[in-house]
């Protein structure tokens, strides 16, 4: 070959690259590789020099890579050798390593290549994108779908109250807010709207027991929020929650149903049946705003805070439609009251025997309320109700269930005063206060 003598030129230029143990020429221009990048690039390495350098500790890559073929290389993803096996020690590898400069090179992945053309060291660096632009898109997706619900169902949740005991609600149709009962306090209540301003609504119905109420206020040309067609979504369906926060801000989050037909106790104790329950993120205050669908359909109202990241909503069926309906109306639903307040029968148990009576299975009278069915039927505190109707009394719902049963509005309650048993005849009322 003409020119210098090999070594003479290697020490001149210092430019040389290794290739299997021997010095080669190659281009000095940097070359790049793009991701997708479908060109079709010649390499073909120049003739061995024919002079031994593998044993120059300097000369070796810290980053293996497979060496290409020889010839014409393409960079579509089809004909691309593999990123070498980096567990093999530099030893086992020393006769296919690369030298200063980087080889063409890629991935059956999308690859990215940096090659440096340093004269005392080669910087490679890979990345592999697929799984990373697979975990990008996903959560642009759920980042477009919330977005999107937000667009689609927003401006129908309002805040409801202010300062303390805040709520939110649901336009449920022109003039119409559904909110849970608890949130309202008074027959006036404020309600914030999604740009801001406030109003004062009129509880038009309210059903305690149920924890429902909806209050009758302007709405302008908000848009009522559309009830869904299908079932109740079952364990592990989407559903994106939506609150307002006695008016502070639209809040939406995403999460998935994690239980249905569950049961909870309402504001005065009742107990609620056949919720749902999910782990979607509310903050204090979200209790009456919407669970949707992705399409921004209503399936459910939330009410209850369980702990631990899980709530539950009053499900949005043909039930809770008709009870909405008969509330807008103002057909408040009457609550058959007793006018007592009671301790459970474990409670019972262990006061009646801290005073020396026998044990016996009821619910204890801590209060009677002035005025009430319960004081003029002659009901005392200490009185432990055991029957009620004829059936037995074991726990609250026991009592409710007569109580809602009861024929005429009278009913026959049998109580131990002491250790003496006695039956009384009581004529319900319907109203708030205790039961």
């Amino acid at each position: 070959m003409a020119g210098p003598p090999v070594r003479e030129q290697a020490q001149r230029a210092r430019k040389l690259p290794a290739f299997r143990g021997q010095l080669v020429r190659c281009a000095w221009r940097p070359l790049g590789i793009r991701p997708r990048y479908q060109k079709r690039v010649a390499f073909q390495p120049l003739e061995a020099l024919r002079q031994d350098v593998s044993g120059d500790p300097r000369d070796l890559l810290q980053q293996l890579v497979e060496p290409p073929r020889s010839g014409e290389q393409g960079l579509h993803h089809e004909q691309s050798p593999t990123i070498a096996d980096l567990s093999e020690s530099v030893g086992e590898r020393r006769g296919r390593m690369l030298g200063y400069h980087g080889i063409l090179f890629a991935h059956r992945q999308t690859v990215t290549a940096a090659i440096d053309t340093l004269l005392e060291s080669s910087n490679l660096q890979v990345t592999t994108n697929k799984e990373g632009s697979k975990k990008m898109g996903a959560l642009d997706g759920i980042q477009e779908e919330i977005q999107r619900v937000a667009e689609q169902v927003g401006n129908a949740v309002v805040g409801v109250g202010q300062r303390w005991g805040v709520g939110s609600g649901v336009v449920l149709a022109k003039g119409q807010i559904l909110t849970n009962a608890h949130n309202v306090r008074r027959d006036e209540v404020t309600v914030t709207f999604p740009d801001g301003h406030t109003a004062t609504g009129q509880v038009l119905g309210h059903d305690v027991d149920g924890d429902l109420a909806v209050i009758g206020v302007e709405t302008g040309d908000l848009s009522a929020i559309e009830w869904a067609t299908s079932n109740t979504p079952g364990i592990g369906a989407p559903v994106f929650a939506l609150s307002n926060p006695g008016g502070r801000g639209l809040r939406v989050t995403l999460g998935f149903v994690t239980g249905i037909e569950r049961t909870f106790r309402g504001p005065r104790g009742r107990r609620i049946t056949g919720s749902i329950e999910h782990d979607a993120p509310l903050l204090p205050g979200s209790s009456g705003g919407p669970i949707v669908t992705s399409d921004g359909r209503l399936v459910g109202l939330n009410t209850h805070r369980l702990g631990e990241g899980f709530y539950l909503a009053i499900p949005a069926d043909e039930s809770l439609r008709a009870r909405a309906d008969a509330l807008s109306q103002g057909e408040s639903k009457g609550r058959v009251r007793l006018g007592v307040g009671v301790a459970p029968s474990d409670v019972a148990r262990g006061l009646r025997r801290a005073v020396g009576l026998p044990d016996a299975e009821g619910l204890l009278v801590r209060l009677v309320e002035d005025d009430s069915p319960a004081s003029r039927a002659g009901l005392a505190t200490g009185d432990l109700i055991v029957r009620a109707a004829g059936e037995p009394v074991r726990s609250i719902d026991d009592l409710f269930k007569a109580l809602e049963a009861a024929a005429d509005n009278v009913i026959e309650l049998v109580i131990l005063r002491g250790a003496e048993e006695r039956a009384v005849q009581v004529q319900l009322g319907a109203g708030g206060g205790r039961d």
